[in-house]
This record gives structure tokens, C-alpha cells and sequence, in this order.
């Protein structure tokens, strides 16, 4: 299989290590493949574990990750019933950070580990984190030495906890405190990438949702949630669309899924282009899903690319629903079981019947916000371990001339 930057289909394609390895295309474009073709779904079975079913998956979509299946997913995921309705909850917060960017940054992080080792490179990932990503990408290479890892983050613009996370891990791995928006530390990113003496030199590659393999990584729950509950919708906590475009991808590979509603905060740009069809990327806006605070979600160039019309989009079932922080509240104080402000804001855009929850990180990354409207949060032990830790980080301005020179 073949992949293209979305900004040049026409030009000529790499191959799957080579699209993860660079992360964001030359010209500023993300990959894709070249074909998203149904596959069987006659292969999977309810059975099937998770690991299971994803060897299965990546074995036609993604031989070069198949192999890794079982030493990368060796965590569980739940499909819960909600009360005794036709809803679901898919907990995506068992793994070793309790967010659901574990699933992304874990097989990326083993693709890179071996690309680096088979070439005798040594990389290095560049990341904006709003959050999530940057402890499980941390995490994910803290055990992969000859790849080095620089995180970016909003100062005020991560919770306490996901801080302390942040900074925890060993000396190949670095955490910049940016004075800034995440929509800045992803600016500095995408800056990093598109110069082309930096890109070089330290053979840059990326963490974020722009990295293919982030995004295969994410496909795996969509695909196997989709054959144990057949036709369910789903409704997804969303930022910057990396979480949601894998489960069109799902969809789009023919597993049995329904609408996809994309369950936002008050950042509206996705609202006002599902109903205006005008794209106006904007400043984002602090709210207490803060994971979800973006203005210009990197994944929204892979959705159009897909789909030539917003009406097009519509008819294959994608719509969204912007929440506010009152009803995010609301939520988390008024529910049945404890959960995050991501998750809540799913479950307060949730209407159909038939639906699946997206559960994105365990309540107790966000204690500041939870417990004060539902009392104290039993902490993982995921979490004990890794809170226990020396933290480090690096104040730097919003500025790209300081991140090159940190870099070196």
C-alpha cells in the first residue's frame, strides 16, 4: 500500500514506514492511502480478544504492524452497558497513562523503534500535546532509547496531573512548557516540520494525530467494538479529530458502524462548518475538557479529502454536537458512575438510542475538576506510580527560533 500527502494525491507515494518516519509530508500535508477498500469482515469473530482482532486488522490494512499486536495491546478495553439503556461505554483507559492515546502512541512508538533500528537511525519526535498525548507518547518510548522525544505543552492549558506526567521520564525524553495555546505548540510543530535544514538534521518526525500510525493505532477499538455491538453509533469526544477520523476510517473499511457524531466544546469551528460549510480556523477557547481545546484541528484535512461536499459528509453519518461547560458540569455531577470532562461531553451530545459512549481518560487525570463536583477519585494503578516521580520541564516563549536552538 502506498500513502500520499493529502495535498498532493497525484504525486508519488511511500510506503508505510516511510509516511510514519516522516510524520507530516514535505509540503505540509498529511498521509493517507492510496485505497480504502472494504476488507472481510468474515475473518473477526465476537470471540476474538482485542489483540486478537487486531492482528486480524493490521494483517490487511497493515502488515508492517501486525507483528506487535500483542506486546503493544497488552492492556484491556471495555464495552460496558450504560443503566439499562441501549447505550454503551467503550473505556479506552486502561493502559499505562489512562487515556486513550495510548493505543496511538504505543504502536507508533514500536513501528518507530524498529524503522530506527532496521535503518541505524536515531529520530526524533517532535509533539504538541493538549493534554493526553504527550504522557502516552512519553511513556510509549520511554523504553526506546535510540529515539528521542520533545514534547510541547500550554502552560495552564494541561491539568495538574497531566503536568506531572508530562515531565517524568528519562533524559531522551523532554518536555517544553510553552507560553502559549496548544494551537501555538502545534504551530511550532508543523513550523519544525516544514523547515527543511531542521527536518533534516535531526530527522524529525511526529507524535501527533498527523502521524499515520497515531491514527491506525486508533482504528483498532472502532473495529472491534464495531463486530461485538454490530451498527451502533458512536459519539466521540473531539479536538483534533485524529480520535473521530479512525473511526471513519472504520467505517470506511467496512466494519458495522453507524452515525458518528463528533461531540465538541465550546470550540466551534467544527460546529459552524457543519452548519455553514464555511471552515474558519480560530483562536481556541479554555474549557474544562481542555484535551479538546483546538481552534484548527490538524485531522480536518484528512476528513475533506475524503469527502468532496459537506453534504457528503452528512450522508455517510458524521454530524456534531458542541456542549459548554455547564452541561459538561451537569454531567459529571449528575451521572449514574465517575467520569472525565472529555467523556462527559460525549455523553451530554448523546440522543439516539444505539449508541456508544467514547470514554477517552480516566476521571482521575482531572481531579482539580472532578472531585469538587463529585468527590474523591480513586487514582489507578497506573497513575500511583508515575505521580510518584521527579518531574522536569523547560519554560520556553512562544517563539520558533527558541525551540530550533533547544533542539540544537
Amino acid at each position: 500500500m502506498k500513502y500520499f500527502s493529502t495535498r498532493n494525491r497525484d504525486g508519488v507515494g511511500i510506503g508505510l514506514d516511510d509516511a510514519i518516519l516522516q510524520g507530516l509530508a514535505p509540503d505540509g500535508g498529511l498521509y493517507l492511502p492510496e485505497d480504502v477498500n472494504p476488507i472481510d469482515l468474515e475473518l473477526f469473530s465476537e470471540e476474538d480478544s482485542f489483540a486478537q482482532c487486531c492482528e486480524i486488522l493490521y494483517g490487511q490494512i497493515a502488515p508492517e504492524l501486525s507483528e506487535s499486536v500483542f506486546e503493544v495491546f497488552d492492556f484491556p478495553v471495555e464495552l460496558l452497558p450504560y443503566e439499562d439503556s441501549q447505550h454503551r461505554i467503550l473505556e479506552l483507559f486502561h493502559g499505562p497513562t489512562a487515556a486513550f492515546k495510548d493505543f496511538g502512541a504505543r504502536i507508533l512508538a514500536s513501528a518507530l523503534g524498529r524503522i530506527s533500528k532496521e535503518r541505524q537511525i536515531s529520530p526524533t519526535v517532535l509533539v504538541a500535546t493538549s493534554g493526553d498525548t504527550g504522557g502516552a507518547v512519553a511513556s510509549a518510548f520511554e523504553k526506546i532509547p535510540n529515539v528521542k522525544v520533545v514534547i510541547l505543552f500550554p502552560k495552564g492549558g494541561v491539568s495538574p496531573r497531566q503536568e506531572l506526567q508530562l515531565g517524568c521520564w528519562g533524559e531522551h525524553v523532554s518536555a517544553l512548557r510553552v507560553e502559549g495555546s496548544f494551537d501555538d505548540c502545534q504551530a511550532l510543530v508543523k513550523r519544525a516540520f516544514t523547515t527543511e535544514t531542521l527536518r533534516e538534521k535531526h530527522r524529525l518526525t511526529s507524535a501527533n494525530s498527523i502521524n499515520i500510525a497515531r491514527v491506525l493505532g486508533q482504528v483498532s477499538y472502532y473495529a472491534w467494538a464495531s463486530i461485538q455491538t454490530p451498527n451502533y453509533s458512536y459519539v466521540i469526544p473531539t479536538g483534533n479529530l485524529g480520535n473521530a477520523f479512525a473511526c471513519v476510517w472504520a467505517k470506511r473499511l467496512g466494519f458495522p458502524i453507524g452515525s458518528i457524531r463528533l461531540a465538541t466544546n465550546a470550540n466551534q469551528t467544527l460546529r459552524q462548518y457543519f452548519e455553514t460549510g464555511d471552515y474558519q480556523p480560530r483562536d481556541s477557547v479554555s474549557t474544562l475538557a481542555n484535551a479538546m481545546d483546538v481552534g484548527a484541528p490538524s485531522n480536518f484535512e484528512r476528513l475533506v479529502s475524503w469527502f468532496s461536499t459537506l453534504d457528503e459528509m452528512k450522508a455517510f453519518g458524521i454530524d456534531v454536537k458542541s456542549v459548554d461547560d455547564a452541561m459538561i458540569e451537569s454531567v459529571i455531577q449528575n451521572a449514574s458512575f465517575t467520569m472525565c470532562p472529555h467523556t462527559a461531553c460525549a455523553m451530554s451530545a448523546t440522543s439516539a438510542l444505539n449508541s456508544i459512549i467514547v470514554s477517552t481518560a480516566h476521571p482521575a487525570k482531572f481531579d482539580t475538576i472532578v472531585e469538587p463536583l463529585r468527590g474523591p477519585v480513586c487514582l489507578p494503578e497506573s497513575l500511583e506510580g508515575l505521580l510518584d516521580r521527579e518531574t522536569r520541564y523547560t519554560d520556553i516563549p512562544n517563539n520558533f527560533e527558541y525551540l530550533s536552538n533547544f533542539l540544537g
